[in-house]
């Protein structure tokens, strides 16, 4: 009978603990909330700092570390809460975040805190970024007489200044350069990559890139593709009707691409980090030649939402070319050959492939332009009227070097290998007389009499003869 007494006095007292403990449970889950963050630009990492206690029960605030937000929060002062949390020098606080969300972490990701009041802070940011605006969250929130458990996904970084960049690269050989020596007819290949502005709290009106290439450069149609990127992820390539790529009017083909509205209105976009326009074009017969580029230039064009238009410039790339110069010389005087044009020839590497030919003009020269770096040989094929052939293979090998002056890239030619780009071509003057020279017809005439001397003499012999 005891043994039964004392097992049930046993459950009684658990089952006594276990109802004392249901109220406790109760009481805790109800003070545990999640708070749900994510981050639409990539490159920022957080942190969130509890800065007050809410007791739900009595509707007050209370912190001891941090007297200033205290002050404010029971004053019902947001802004000027946010005020005394900025202002708070962290690198010296001792505090531990409840939560971070780092540059690596991507989605939505959803935190268990108790009752309070949170400081998010941005640790870190692209340099593209002029400053974040942080924000204070409290947890739960009072409204409509009662307490509420935020729902909504909050954007850490939706209060962002962001100063765009625009930037310009030849791509070439799978790599970025500001600079490229190309023969005219080349294709080159251009990159444009602008960072993208607003957010998703402040919508564009616009967002355009503008390229303004020089008379050297032809585009290539429909060689555009532009994408939204971001990293981490596949480039999203936007269809024709995502944007609009209008020619200038003034005898170039400069360009402006300007993303379409329907794109700007969307929370998509402001998750990509840039836009990158691809695009080709080819030097033409109006390039400029040697030491001065052909310059191509870029500019951001972008407007907020009642806001005037910002103009973002950007910076220049170079696109050169080489020449060679060849100068018929008369071995004797060193003076040019005038007025009695010799034909030269441009060989490629191997001494074989014909690259160019042509006479040399009244001043007895001639260039070969429109080349890119390599080996080439020049070679006299028709002499001029009077002179010998000469048919020495002139080596000439183009080794540009790029450097800066006044601020600008140019180009000059490396002559440490032993060889230049002007070449002079001697000749000697023909000492026997050539076909169709002055000194053949003397001969033709002193021949053609001789023979006509001996026909007369060869009558007389023979009439002599036959009057015996």
């Amino acid at each position: 009978m005891m043994k039964i007494t004392t097992r049930v006095i046993s459950i009684v007292l658990a089952a006594l603990m276990l109802a004392a403990m249901i109220p406790l449970t109760i009481a805790s889950a109800a003070n545990t909330y999640q708070l749900k963050v994510t981050s639409t630009k990539e490159g920022f990492a957080f942190e969130i700092i509890k800065v007050a206690d809410i007791d739900t029960t009595k509707g007050t605030y209370s912190s001891t570390d941090y007297p200033d937000v205290l002050t404010a929060l029971k004053k019902g002062d947001v802004i000027a809460a946010l005020a005394a949390c900025d202002a708070i020098d962290w690198s010296k606080q001792s505090y531990t975040p409840v939560a971070t969300y780092a540059t690596t972490d991507t989605g939505v990701k959803t935190i268990d805190v108790p009752a309070g009041v949170y400081y998010t802070r941005c640790t870190k940011m692209p340099d593209t970024v002029k400053s974040v605006k942080n924000r204070i969250i409290p947890v739960p929130y009072y409204e409509d007489d009662q307490w509420k458990t935020p729902t909504e996904v909050i954007d850490l970084a939706s209060k962002i200044v962001i100063e765009p960049e625009v930037e310009k690269s030849i791509i070439e050989d799978g790599k970025k350069t500001d600079h490229s020596v190309v023969s005219i007819g080349d294709t080159v290949e251009f990159e444009l990559l602008a960072t993208v502005a607003g957010s998703v709290t402040e919508k564009l009106d616009k967002y355009a890139i503008v390229d303004t290439m020089e008379k050297g450069f032809t585009y290539t149609k429909d060689s555009e593709t532009v994408s939204l990127v971001k990293n981490g992820a596949a480039p999203k390539v936007l269809g024709k009707s995502e944007y609009t790529m209008t020619f200038a009017n003034d005898g170039t083909d400069s360009f402006r691409v300007d993303i379409a509205q329907s794109v700007l209105d969307t929370d998509e976009f402001y998750s990509y980090t840039d836009v990158v326009v691809n695009f080709k074009g080819v030097l033409n017969d109006d390039a400029k030649i040697g030491k001065e580029g052909n310059v191509n230039k870029d500019e951001l064009v972008y407007k907020h939402k009642g806001q005037p238009e910002t103009h973002v410039p950007g910076n220049e790339v170079y696109v050169f070319t080489c020449k060679i110069d060849v100068t018929k010389i008369d071995e004797a005087t060193k003076a040019p050959v005038k007025d009695n044009p010799a034909e030269i020839t441009l060989f490629a590497a191997d001494k074989k492939t014909v690259l160019a030919k042509g006479m040399t003009d009244s001043n007895g020269q001639i260039d070969f332009k429109g080349l890119k770096a390599g080996t080439y040989y020049v070679q006299e094929t028709k002499a001029p009227k009077g002179y010998n052939l000469n048919t020495t293979m002139y080596e000439v090998k183009l080794v540009p070097v790029i450097s800066k002056e006044g601020g600008k890239l140019v180009m000059t030619l490396d002559t440490s290998t032993g060889t230049s780009n002007v070449i002079e071509v001697e000749d000697t003057k023909s000492e026997i007389p050539t076909t169709g020279g002055a000194g053949t017809m003397m001969f033709m005439i002193i021949g053609g009499s001789l023979i006509l001397l001996a026909g007369a003499l060869f009558v007389v012999v023979m009439k002599k003869k036959s009057s015996k």
